[in-house]
This record gives C-alpha cells, structure tokens and sequence, in this order.
C-alpha cells in the first residue's frame, strides 16, 4: 500500500503545479523545429538534417498549437482530470486509512474556487453537482478517520 499511497502523492503534486498554471500564462506550443534547436541547444547534441525533416509539423499544426486550441483542450480535459484525481485520492486514502489523502481530495474544492486560477469556470452545473459530492464524501471520509482515531485512543 506504501507504493500506492507515494502515487497518489505524486499525482496530487503533479496535478496541482499544472491545475495552478494560469491562463495568461499560457502561449502557443513551440514547432518542431524550436524543439529540435532547444535539445540541441540543451544537450550540446546535433540533429541531423536527416532525423530532423523527418519530424516536421504536418498541414494545420500550427492552429493546433494556437492559444485558443489550448485553452480549449484545457477546457475539455480538466474537469474530468479534476474528477480522476479527487477519485484517486479518495478512494486511496480509504484504502490505505491515510488521512492525508483524504484531506488533499477535499482540498482540491480550495484549488477549483480559487479566484487565480478559476478553475471553477470550467465545470457545467452538473460537472460540479458531481464535485460537490464528492466533496461531502471527502469530510465524510475524514470524519470517519478522525471518530476511528478517537476511538483507538
């Protein structure tokens, strides 16, 4: 259960560093070739010409990488990513009787009300219906914890 328990850890943390990037921070994707100049540039290695026309952008990649085709990806993903991770730490925390997962599951309602990053506008009413219970279960949850430590006390 420890191995189990460091995972969800990890994606917790992972997930809150890429949930808390905003908006305005956010800019198109590089092209191919910026990628390709970046490694070569970060890691004193040359591309040849030979691997590097055979990793070009196809027809319309650029639109893909626009900001607007981010933030509307970001839009499609991140309420069901939100969900997955609420999800994993529940239900881990409930395995592994671990207090803090529990916490960090109810703590992600923190994290989507949070005015910086406004998370909050991406869920439809009833992508948060579904948030808001699974929120109660959370403070059930650490509740449930909190009355089993008083009691083996």
């Amino acid at each position: 259960l420890s191995g189990l328990v460091a995972c969800a850890n990890e994606a917790h943390a992972a997930a809150r560093r890429a949930l808390t990037v905003k908006e305005g921070g956010m800019g198109a994707l590089p092209a191919v070739e910026q990628v390709h100049t970046a490694l070569a540039v970060a890691s004193s290695l040359d591309v040849s010409p030979a691997v590097a026309s055979m990793h070009t952008d196809p027809p319309g990649a650029s639109l893909a990488r626009s900001r607007p085709s981010l933030l509307s990806l970001r839009a499609r993903l991140l309420p069901p990513l939100i969900e997955e991770l609420h999800h994993i730490l529940l239900d881990t925390s409930r395995l592994a009787a671990d207090a803090d997962l529990a916490a960090h599951s109810l703590n992600l309602a923190d994290l989507i009300a949070d005015d910086r990053y406004r998370l909050y506008a991406y869920f439809g009413k009833g992508g948060m219906l579904r948030m808001l219970s699974g929120f109660r279960a959370s403070a059930l949850a650490i509740l449930a914890g909190e009355e089993a430590a008083g009691e083996g006390a």
